[in-house]
């Protein structure tokens, strides 16, 4: 009896959990991007212009229905024009204003915007010219003709004078009879004889150191006159 006693004070517990859930439908819908669902084109055509033969005036008149038709043609297939749909396209015919020109003062070429960089460009060119007459143009010449060189050397001497034909340096030229015609040794210090002026300063400076061959010159002068 005991033992029963023992049994009869225990307890049961129970649990128990129920979900009550709502059944979920998931669906993807996709919409079609770029839909028009109507357009409106307005399309504006300059009027022809007409020039007066006589007085050169212009004047512009409305284009005719049959051009306006044709335009619209090409543009209800450009833009894909669509009636029932309910587009609306116009094509009209006015006159567009005319911009007027601007008149821009006169201002010195020295506040031109593009002054320096003419400035520029001139000096290059300056420079280009300079190189070419004075290092490129002398020494094309002397390549392309060097017998003109040697024979311009042959008829000078070192000091600038002409030459004779035995290589002494001549004073007068050849033209004058053999009996007017002397020489001298090229160690006189004369000028270059390329002007009158130069053979001047020649027959001075001939005066100057050979005294006594100037006055057999004279001499000879005289005595045939």
């Amino acid at each position: 009896m005991k033992d029963g006693s023992v049994m009869g004070q225990g307890s049961v517990h129970k649990e128990a959990t129920r979900n009550f859930e709502l059944d979920t439908t998931i669906s993807h819908e996709r919409k079609q991007t770029g839909v028009v669902n109507r357009q409106t084109v307005a399309v504006a055509i300059k009027n022809r212009a007409k020039v007066n033969p006589d007085t050169g005036e212009v004047t512009y008149e409305p284009r005719s229905e049959s051009e306006l038709a044709a335009l619209r043609q090409i543009l209800v297939g450009a833009v894909g024009f669509n009636e029932n749909r309910g587009d609306l396209l116009n094509v009209l015919s006015m006159t567009f204003e005319e911009p007027a020109a601007e008149l821009l003062p006169d201002v010195p070429i020295w506040e031109h915007p593009n002054f320096n960089d003419w400035i520029r460009w001139f000096a290059s060119a300056l420079v280009i010219i300079v190189v070419v007459l004075v290092l490129i143009r002398p020494a094309m010449k002397k390549l392309l003709n060097p017998a003109a060189q040697d024979e311009d050397e042959q008829l000078y001497g070192p000091d600038g004078l002409p030459l004779g034909a035995d290589g002494e340096t001549s004073l007068i030229g050849t033209d004058i009879d053999g009996s007017e015609l002397f020489e001298f040794s090229s160690g006189i210090d004369l000028p270059n004889l390329h002007k009158d002026e130069d053979v001047l300063k020649a027959v001075r400076a001939l005066v100057a150191n050979e005294p006594e061959l100037a006055a057999q010159v004279v001499k000879n002068w005289m005595a045939e006159n």
